[in-house]
């Protein structure tokens, strides 16, 4: 309605411009002609005065009479302008008034229309302010209510009460980050495996091996019984230093000695050569000493046999007894990537000649790689020579990885060299939850020394 009222506003409004413009034009047309007809009339009565026939007199005399003739020229010719435009003053006129009546009509109507949707407006909204107001008066009384009681139950409770309430406070406060924190503890092995597996090992299958020693460095190393007990010979010139629950019978003096080496005492201690049982033939000849595992931690036993050796790797948990003159040395690789993949930075060496008893799970296994690339899974590793080359590479499936259900790692030995391995992971005797989580975290702290 609106538009429509502009329609014709906008209308009449052209139809005043239009007569307004027609009659400024008329006006300047007319003034024009007044104009001209005063110029030709003076030139007439001025026109002695330019031929310069006549006397002064004469000049002097048109002159005046010209001056007595000018208003009523100009007079007439400004009646001839108001003659002319009188019909056009007026159609203006009544287009500038049909213009005010048409404002008015709008604004008449606009007001009309207005006080209309206000009417309707409230007439509408009367019933739902109505309900408001009794909504907002029933929320104060259900506010007032329930502020009363608040105030008795507060009164009513008892201190446990109270305390269960502020706990279930806190935990709305807090439901969120503790939440977080139980997801992210849930997520954190997920996410570390995801990058151990994507981005460490990945890295590590392109970086060159790992060599502890020379790979041309001479000297020999070979099984030479693999058994679930061992019958070890002893002389005066090879006692054997062993671990005191493995012996089950022996022949010759016992004595006991504290360290391996004491001029590598840590070595030694962490070798796990501390504390040892000492044996050697009474009589200066020979003796024998029969080693087994007495828990059956350790099914099978293997004996072997150094020569000017210039190292085998082993864990000194699998290690049982040393025989000859046999070196402990340990050797860094901080800056390798294998070391970081595995989270093994030093790797202890025996070499020397000499004989070592190793213990491991299932059955115990030397193999000699001659110029091959040997792949075994990581916890199947007894040990292995120096002069291999050593690099890491990942298991064949991420998922099964990932649920826990295959190991990460698969060691991977290069060159000429002796390999241990075993078939089954030793069984770990029964400890309480405190034991289990002191041999967590001085497991993962053992791992990194080599132990």
């Amino acid at each position: 309605e609106r538009g429509r009222l502009a329609g014709v506003v906008t209308v009449a409004q052209r139809a005043a411009e239009q007569a307004f413009a027609e009659l400024q034009r008329l006006e300047v047309e007319l003034e024009k002609k007044a104009e001209a007809e005063f110029d030709r009339r003076k030139a007439v009565a001025l026109a002695p005065c330019r031929e310069g026939t006549l006397a002064k007199l004469g000049c002097w005399w048109a002159q005046r009479q010209w001056a007595k003739m000018e208003e009523g020229v100009r007079l007439e010719g400004r009646q001839l302008v108001e003659r002319g435009t009188a019909e056009l003053r007026a159609r203006s006129g009544a287009a500038r008034g049909q213009l005010e009546s048409a404002r008015r009509a709008v604004a008449d109507e606009l007001g009309a229309l207005r006080q209309q949707m206000d009417a309707a407006t409230a007439k509408t909204l009367a019933p739902l302010l109505e309900e408001e107001r009794a909504a907002s008066d029933d929320r104060e009384a259900t506010t007032a209510a329930l502020a009363d009681l608040e105030v008795r139950l507060s009164a009513l409770r008892t201190p446990e009460q109270a305390r269960l309430l502020t706990l279930r406070q806190e935990w709305r406060a807090l439901r969120g980050r503790v939440l977080g924190i139980v997801l992210l503890v849930v997520l954190a092995p997920y996410l570390k495996r995801t990058l151990w597996y994507q981005v460490l090992l990945r890295l590590a299958e392109r970086s060159p091996p790992i060599h502890l020693v020379e790979a041309n460095a001479p000297g020999t190393a070979e099984v030479v019984h693999v058994q679930p007990a061992l019958t070890v010979l002893v002389t005066a010139e090879r006692p054997l230093l062993v671990r005191p629950t493995f012996v089950t019978s022996h022949q010759g003096s016992e004595s006991h000695q504290w360290l391996y080496d004491w001029r590598y005492p840590f070595v030694s201690y962490a070798a796990g050569l501390a504390l040892l049982n000492r044996y050697t033939p009474a009589d200066g000849s020979e003796g024998r000493v029969l080693v087994a595992d007495p828990l059956d931690g350790h099914p099978e036993l293997m004996l072997l046999s150094l020569q000017g050796h210039p190292g085998l790797v082993l864990h000194p948990r699998h290690l049982i007894g040393v025989q000859g003159d046999i070196t402990v040395r340990s050797v860094w690789r901080l800056r390798s990537v294998h070391a970081w993949a595995t989270l093994q930075f030093r790797y202890l060496l025996f070499g020397g000649t000499g004989a070592l008893i190793v213990a491991g799970g299932g059955h115990v296994h030397g193999a000699q790689v001659d110029g091959g690339d040997v792949r075994t899974l990581q916890s199947r590793v007894l040990g292995f020579d120096a002069r291999l080359g050593y690099a890491t590479r990942r298991t064949g499936s991420f998922v099964q990885y990932l649920l826990g259900r295959a190991e990460l790692i698969e060691d991977r030995h290069t060159g000429h060299g002796l390999l241990l391995t075993q078939t089954a992971l030793p069984r770990d005797p029964d400890r309480s939850p405190v034991e289990r989580v002191l041999d967590a975290v001085l497991g993962g702290l053992g791992k990194v020394l080599g132990f």
